[in-house]
């Protein structure tokens, strides 16, 4: 079970740990893109950035421009300064073993599905909704923060 942290937003970064308790079970690992749901799960806002999250670690995978400001307020996964995604995302496929990876498949378009279904190997693209309806589940109960 992955361990909570305390911080400057506690509600919002504890949903991170949540979803990654309420993982699907038909699913080793998950990557979030969207800029919302990337906000939800780890309390920064950011035009870019990639979280692949496991059941045990996340990583919040970030460029340049973010990587100190979410260095200082990211809690609950490693922050990783983005060099090649597709690398980085297949090396850690790899260090966790990894065979099915779960998607936002309604916030994600064709081209970027195809691209990691291609470049992403050893492991299968699951684009089933499971990712989208938990993210959604959890996003519709309201922490006292959010209602703030």
């Amino acid at each position: 079970m992955p361990e909570r942290s305390g911080g400057l937003d506690e509600d919002m970064n504890s949903n991170l740990v949540c979803f990654m308790e309420r993982m699907p079970e038909k699913v080793d690992a998950a990557i979030i893109q969207s800029n919302e749901n990337r906000y939800y799960l780890t309390g920064f806002q950011s035009s870019a950035g990639i979280i692949f999250a496991t059941r045990e670690k996340s990583y919040f995978i970030i460029d340049f421009r973010y990587i100190e400001a979410a260095r200082c307020n990211v809690k609950d996964c490693e922050v990783v300064l983005l060099e090649n995604s597709i690398e980085q995302l297949n090396a850690l496929i790899k260090k966790h073993n990894v065979s099915v990876i779960g998607i936002e498949n309604d916030r994600m378009n064709v081209y970027e599905f195809k691209k990691l279904r291609k470049e992403l190997h050893n492991c299968e693209i699951l684009d089933c909704g499971c990712i989208s309806r938990e993210l959604d589940s959890m996003r519709m109960i309201k922490s006292p923060y959010e209602i703030e």
